[in-house]
């Protein structure tokens, strides 16, 4: 069911993020994006929960970067936006089909508002990062502005920071930078 959703939001997702207003949100979560990502470079990235691919301006000084996502139709979007990139469909939730120590960086840019478990995912985001490795990522806090989203059909999971970085600390990530936007937390992790 949840695919499903992502699978017909897919066909308006970048036209929504372009009305004025959301225009600017979104604005401000790339600049803080960018930021956090400023002078890491990497051979190799994944950026797991692609969706469109509109958030990988801010890794531009990424060689190779292997898009994946759950929804086929986000994927195909980001594949058209991103031709020649690696892309896979998978979910988040389950074991990653990568070895270990496969990636420099990895990015998961509006994903964990999405899924209800985070220790399994963090812990194999750890598994298949470089020993050097880089993670970025955002999350959604519990605020009222979140609170309002459900109103659009979105479920997001709503985290307050300390369960956020709890999380990554437990799994293996020494947060490096953190940054906010009205809707979102942002966060440089280094693998530990």
């Amino acid at each position: 069911m949840h695919e499903t959703i992502w699978n017909i939001k897919a066909a308006i997702y970048n036209s929504v993020r372009a009305l004025p207003g959301i225009r600017q949100l979104y604005g401000a979560e790339l600049r803080n994006l960018q930021r956090l990502a400023a002078g890491i470079s990497a051979q190799r990235q994944l950026d797991l929960g692609c969706g469109t691919g509109s958030s990988l301006q801010c890794f531009r000084s990424s060689r190779k970067i292997f898009l994946a996502d759950r929804s086929e139709a986000m994927l195909q979007i980001a594949v058209r936006r991103y031709p020649g990139f690696p892309a896979m469909r998978l979910d988040a939730n389950a074991p990653l089909p990568f070895r270990d120590a496969s990636f420099d960086l990895i990015s998961a840019i509006g994903l964990f508002e999405y899924l209800p478990e985070l220790n399994d995912v963090l812990q194999e985001i750890h598994r298949v990062s470089r020993r050097s490795g880089y993670f970025v990522l955002t999350s959604s806090p519990a605020v009222l502005a979140n609170r309002l989203r459900l109103a659009t059909g979105s479920r997001p999971i709503l985290r307050h920071r300390g369960e956020m970085e709890r999380a990554l600390v437990q799994a293996g990530w020494h947060p490096q930078r953190f940054d906010r936007t009205w809707l979102q937390e942002q966060w440089l992790c280094a693998k530990k």
